[in-house]
C-alpha cells in the first residue's frame, strides 16, 4: 500500500530507504578486576547472523594498550561504530572479546575470553559482562602460575556459536568488560520485526 501511494504521488524513493537498519554507536570503556602488572588490551569482533549485512568499514576492534590503575581497572575508552541492515532478527549481533596482556619483552599472552549480545532496544545502554579463561591441567596451571601464560583454544566457536562444546569446557572467571552503546533502530516496525521496543527512528 505504501509503495503504491508513493508511486501515485510521484515521490522518488529507493528500496534501501525502507530496509531495516540497526546502528550501534559506543565505546569499550574498560575492564575491571584485572590482576596484572603488565599492560593490557582488548581484541574484539562482531558476530552476525547470515542475513545481516555490515555497512561499516570494519567489524573488528583492537584497543590501545594501557596499564591497570590502583583500582584494578584498565581504561580503554575505545569507540566503535557498527551500522547494519537485516531482513530478520535471527543472529542478532554479539560482541566477542579477547583480553590480552603485553609484557616488557613484547610477549603477548591471553587473559580471558568473553561475549555479550548487543541491546535490541533503542536508546543508551551501559553493559557489563564477565569474561573467562580455560582451566588447564596441573602442569598447565603450574606453568601459568610461574610464567603467566594460559591455555588457548584453537577456535573461538565455543565463545559465540558452538554452545554445546562450551558446556564441556572447564573454565574459571576473568575480568569484567564495560561497554557504553547507543542503539538506533530504523524501519523495524515497518517490517514487523520484533526487537524494536522503545523509540525508533523511521526517518
Amino acid at each position: 500500500m505504501l509503495f503504491k501511494t508513493l508511486a501515485s504521488s510521484g515521490i522518488e524513493y529507493k528500496p534501501a530507504d525502507f530496509k531495516a537498519e540497526a546502528h550501534f554507536l559506543g565505546q569499550i570503556v574498560g575492564a575491571s578486576n584485572i590482576i596484572e602488572n603488565d599492560s593490557v588490551f582488548i581484541e574484539a569482533f562482531f558476530d552476525l547472523g547470515k542475513d545481516w549485512r555490515c555497512l561499516s568499514p570494519t567489524s573488528t576492534i583492537q584497543t590501545q594498550t594501557c596499564f591497570v590503575d590502583e583500582y584494578n581497572f584498565a581504561c580503554f575508552a575505545h569507540p566503535f561504530d557498527l551500522h547494519l541492515t537485516t531482513e530478520n532478527i535471527f543472529g542478532w549481533p554479539r560482541l566477542i572479546v579477547r583480553l590480552w596482556k603485553l609484557d616488557d619483552t613484547n610477549q603477548v599472552d591471553l587473559i580471558s575470553y568473553g561475549t555479550t549480545i548487543l541491546p535490541n532496544t533503542s536508546g543508551y545502554h551501559e553493559i557489563e559482562f564477565e569474561t573467562w579463561s580455560l582451566k588447564g591441567n596441573v602442569t598447565q596451571e603450574t606453568l601459568g602460575f610461574f610464567l603467566g601464560s594460559k591455555p588457548l583454544m584453537n577456535t573461538s566457536d565455543p565463545v559465540s556459536s558452538d554452545l554445546d562444546n562450551r558446556k564441556q569446557i572447564i573454565s574459571k572467571p576473568g575480568p569484567t568488560v564495560h561497554l557504553n552503546v547507543e542503539v538506533i533502530l530504523r524501519n523495524f516496525t515497518f517490517h514487523s520485526l520484533s526487537g524494536a521496543k522503545g523509540r525508533e527512528d523511521n526517518n
